[in-house]
């Protein structure tokens, strides 16, 4: 018994340290690009005596005047680094190592919950999804670079708000407060957070139909209020961003995400999918996950629950908006799928299966394609 709590205790754990171990030479490089913006403000706003203020202020305004970007909280985060440490970016990176790491044991928690559901306490179906989440190859832009904690904030906390969601039994006890209280910390991290309110749903009305053998229509329905007060607070967002920005849904200047999404120009990216999967999964092919891939792999995993046609389009709404940055070219900042990775990996989990009789081999192959593919 305690070699098993062992082997256990070393599957959980394994792929943490090899994050850390892969990630440790990237702690010493210098600052890039962006970085020396947020230095420059920082540094400014510290001569002048008013750093504090300055940081406290971004929670009702822009992050700066040409974009319409709102992540106070993010900023909070740098304010934090630079008091304490200057600008040495070790310790910057340090920070974004932690946040990536502590996402990953976020997913093991999500993971494992959706394996306890299934009926399954096996550690082996989370761990694989950790291991995958933590080591995926695209993930090295937003933990290596000091500007990426932007997106390593807004999943943390999303991924906070899912796991406290899946304990909550009712909006307003401990676990949904907390899930609200960290969904507005994701909203206040980066815009890739407006779509919280959406998994939260899909996740409401997944939890629901596994319970429940009521019509798909009343399913939805109940998840719609189960998930209201996240809905309420995207909408809430969204008002404060047309408030704050004069539009809702801007974050560039001089773009229309309205515009752009009725007019079907963004449609053309598709073509480019293929060389982006290319380049960005070179050494694992077969595992590339497209987000037509993983829209399609959603729904196959929705399929199971009667609500799937639902489950389904919730899904394509969690995956259509990664379209529009890939350009004709092929090419596509990593970090901006950063936020997707964990949801698809969550769902990997060891499937319950009859013993193998006879040492079958093909059925042992077609097992582990399952829990892949």
């Amino acid at each position: 018994m305690r070699n098993l709590r062992w082997c256990s205790a070393i599957l959980v754990l394994a792929p943490f340290v090899a994050c850390a171990l892969v990630y440790v030479p990237t702690l010493s490089g210098a600052l890039l690009s962006d970085d020396y913006a947020v230095l420059a403000a920082l540094s400014d706003w510290s001569q002048e005596g008013h750093l504090l203020r300055a940081l406290v202020s971004k929670f009702h305004s822009g992050l700066d005047s040409p974009s319409f970007y709102y992540r106070p909280l993010s900023m909070a985060s740098f304010g934090f680094n630079f008091a304490l440490t200057g600008a040495d970016p070790f310790a910057w990176r340090l920070i974004n190592l932690a946040l990536h790491l502590a996402s990953g044991a976020l997913v093991f928690a999500i993971a494992r919950r959706f394996s306890i559901e299934s009926g399954d306490r096996s550690n082996t179906g989370p761990s694989i999804a950790v291991a995958v989440f933590l080591l995926f190859p695209t993930s090295p832009e937003a933990v290596a670079w000091v500007s990426g904690r932007y997106d390593l904030l807004a999943l943390l906390f999303m991924l906070a708000t899912l796991a406290f969601f899946q304990r909550a039994a009712r909006w307003y006890d401990r676990w949904g407060a907390a899930a609200l209280l960290t969904a507005a910390c994701a909203l206040a991290s980066k815009e890739s957070a407006a779509l919280l309110p959406a998994l939260v749903l899909a996740v409401a009305i997944a939890r629901r139909a596994a319970r429940s053998r009521a019509p798909a229509t009343n399913i939805v329905i109940s998840g719609v209020r189960d998930a209201a007060p996240w809905l309420l607070l995207g909408v809430a967002y969204f008002a404060m961003r047309a408030a704050m920005f004069g539009s809702p849904f801007q974050v560039y200047a001089g773009t229309s995400p309205v515009k752009a999404l009725t007019s079907g120009a963004w449609m053309q990216s598709m073509s480019s999918v293929g060389a982006w999967v290319e380049s960005g999964f070179w050494c694992c092919s077969r595992l590339a996950r497209s987000p037509a891939g993983d829209a399609a792999r959603l729904g196959r995993a929705g399929s199971r629950w009667q609500s799937r046609r639902s489950f389904r389009l919730l899904c394509s709404c969690l995956i259509c908006p990664h379209w529009p940055p890939m350009e004709s070219r092929g090419g596509c900042s990593t970090r901006r799928r950063h936020c997707s990775h964990c949801w698809s990996v969550s769902r990997l989990r060891r499937r319950r299966r009859a013993p193998a009789c006879n040492g079958d081999e093909g059925d042992e192959r077609q097992h582990w394609a399952q829990v892949w593919y």
